[in-house]
């Protein structure tokens, strides 16, 4: 994971939200925290393949365009929910390169949406130059312990 979704995880915070105090961003955060203890504990973990999927409470999802290969954990609890950026290097290997509140997202197809995926792209070829990320089927990505939805 890249050093942003790191302080994410382990602080030290700041709100990002004038709305949001210290205390209830840290409360916060370590929700996001148990987001990946799950994951990286191999519990299961609902996934959806299709980005035009309806499954809003899915714990992993991939994005449009589906060739981008850039996924997001959605945590979607406690408000404000949180939408953290990746790309899959290996089987069970997600890297977590940057994350938005959902509230600065809008709409699916707004340019935040855009400019998110763009974002993730870049961090990629920052750390990963010419190397593809993970593309395929479900176990393709996720060994085990994958439902989709």
């Amino acid at each position: 994971m890249t050093e942003e979704v790191a302080k994410l995880l382990n602080g030290p915070w700041e709100s990002p939200d004038s709305e949001i105090t210290e205390t209830q961003w840290e409360y916060r955060c370590g929700f996001v925290h148990r987001y990946f203890d799950r994951f990286l504990n191999g519990k299961k973990v609902t996934v959806a393949l299709d980005p035009r999927s309806e499954a809003d409470n899915c714990f992993l999802k991939r994005l449009d365009p589906i060739e981008d290969e850039v996924w997001e954990i959605r945590c979607r609890e406690p408000a404000p929910g949180i939408r953290v950026f990746g790309r899959f290097a290996e089987t069970n290997i997600f890297v977590a390169l940057h994350w938005r509140l959902r509230k600065e997202m809008g709409s699916w197809g707004d340019p935040a949406w855009d400019a998110a995926i763009w974002t993730c792209k870049q961090h990629w070829g920052t750390f990963f130059h010419d190397c593809k990320p993970k593309s395929g089927n479900l176990n393709d990505y996720i060994a085990r312990n994958a439902i989709p939805v």
